[in-house]
């Protein structure tokens, strides 16, 4: 498995907004779950709102698929934050 972390801005939001929609619509919170254009538009003023959030992603290290990611909130100078729900990983992967 590959860790990386990037500003949120920076990321893929369709990527992201697409894994955060299929384990959300596989959950039991399916009843509440957005559909996937929401999620894009709220990563994207999310992003055009606050410059301070990073995406922490988990890959696989030889097909480059994502495996999990987590929305980190930075910005407080002595304090971090994980986003709601996070992280966020399909059902039936490894959790290592």
């Amino acid at each position: 498995m590959k860790i990386d972390i990037q500003p949120l801005g920076d990321a893929d939001l369709s990527e992201l907004a697409r894994m955060s929609y299929e384990v959300r619509r596989d959950s039991p919170l399916s009843n509440k779950a957005p559909s996937l254009a929401h999620l894009e538009r709220v990563f994207r003023d999310l992003v055009r709102r606050e410059t301070s959030n990073m995406a922490v992603r988990a890959r696989d290290e030889n097909s480059e698929a994502l495996l999990g990611w987590l929305n980190l909130y930075t910005g407080i100078p002595t304090m971090v934050f994980v986003g709601r729900w996070h992280p966020l990983v399909p059902r039936g992967q490894k959790r290592s």
